[in-house]
């Protein structure tokens, strides 16, 4: 399980690395309609995210990116999630992702750790001293199995001050939405994906597209 969750590691941070340097040869000065940067949404979060037991194109982040540009929208979705990832975790890795440009960020952890309230403050309080402008979006309710939905949020207090906003991504569906992995290990499957991506899609159009036009 070490090895798989280093090789993930390492995997995302290539992708993230790749992701700079393309954003800083699309954002020079003289900058066309043309060849203008995506709007980029970064994901970040564990196995949910990251779209383990589904393959990686059909992980709900990399769908909603591959959906929209084929509807002919401007955007980009980095999915920097990684398998058992948690709050303390991406604290001690945020800074390769402030390392580059993008327009928004979407957090969300399936599990709960020690000292949660201040594992939150401290990350939100990273992000946006490297992004002042940054949107910051928490997703606050979630699929999960058995139980249909799990809430876990920052404290309404932290939200306010980090200008962060909660989103609902629960989804609709029964047991079939969910594939059965090793250990009795239930992860969500392909069509709990796709419709976690239409969600997501919804959110963007609704939330950051005006910000194109």
């Amino acid at each position: 399980m070490r090895k798989i969750i280093c090789v993930n590691v390492w995997i995302t941070l290539f992708f993230l690395v790749s992701s700079c340097v393309s954003d800083k040869e699309t954002n020079g000065e003289n900058t066309t309609e043309q060849n203008k940067p995506y709007w980029k949404l970064i994901c970040i979060g564990d196995e949910l995210t990251a779209g383990i037991g589904v393959a990686p194109e059909d992980a709900y982040p990399n769908l909603t990116q591959r959906t929209m540009q084929q509807n002919g929208h401007k955007i980009k979705v980095v999915n920097a999630a990684i398998q058992g990832e948690s709050l303390k975790g991406v604290n001690e890795r945020i800074h390769w992702l402030m390392q580059q440009r993008f327009d928004a960020i979407l957090l969300m952890f399936t599990k709960k750790n020690d000292g949660q309230d201040e594992l939150w403050e401290e990350l939100l309080e990273k992000i946006r001293l490297g992004n002042p402008d940054a949107l910051i979006f928490v997703a606050c309710t979630f699929p999960s199995y058995p139980e249909g939905e799990v809430k876990q949020c920052p404290p309404t207090g932290l939200l306010q001050q980090y200008d962060v906003r909660a989103l609902d991504l629960t989804i609709h569906c029964s047991v079939d939405c969910w594939e059965e992995g090793a250990g009795a290990v239930y992860y969500l499957g392909k069509k709990g994906h796709k419709q976690m991506s239409e969600k997501l899609q919804q959110i963007i159009e609704l939330n950051f597209e005006k910000e194109n036009h």
